[in-house]
């Protein structure tokens, strides 16, 4: 019995190992760098609306037509929801076909891909694409 309260004694007075002390420390880091970066989002960063630019990326001949791949970039301070990319496929002033799909979610300053089926070779007609509209999230 003697002996397990000297233990006792020694773990009480044991200070801490240098190992310990780093990770404390890190810890401490990040926390308090976690908490300077939400402080300057809340003071300095102003939220802006959405800003998507739709690009084309390239055309593919597929079995049934052609294969429209375009990448979504949000350059916006906010996500945009829901967001609906139009593309049009025109012969003159004549629209010869229109698709839409949806991107669920786009993040500020965030990219995403998609793609669009045609029947008509878009390289011989004039392609337009463009995001038409967004929900909050």
């Amino acid at each position: 019995m003697g002996n397990s309260s000297s233990n006792e004694n020694r773990n009480k007075n044991k200070q801490p190992s240098v190992w310990e002390w780093i990770v404390a420390f890190i810890g401490l880091i990040l926390v308090v760098g976690a908490i300077g970066f939400m402080l300057y989002k809340a003071v300095w960063v102003k939220d802006s609306s959405p800003d998507v630019e739709v690009q084309i990326e390239s055309v593919e001949q597929v079995n049934n037509g052609y294969l429209v791949k375009f990448r979504a970039l949000n350059r916006g301070g906010t996500t945009a929801a829901g967001l609906i990319i139009e593309a049009e496929l025109k012969r003159g002033a004549e629209k010869i076909e229109t698709n839409q799909t949806t991107i669920d979610f786009l993040p500020s300053n965030s990219v995403r891909n998609g793609g669009f089926f045609f029947t008509n070779d878009p390289q011989q007609n004039d392609l337009q694409i463009r995001a038409v509209g967004y929900q909050q999230p």
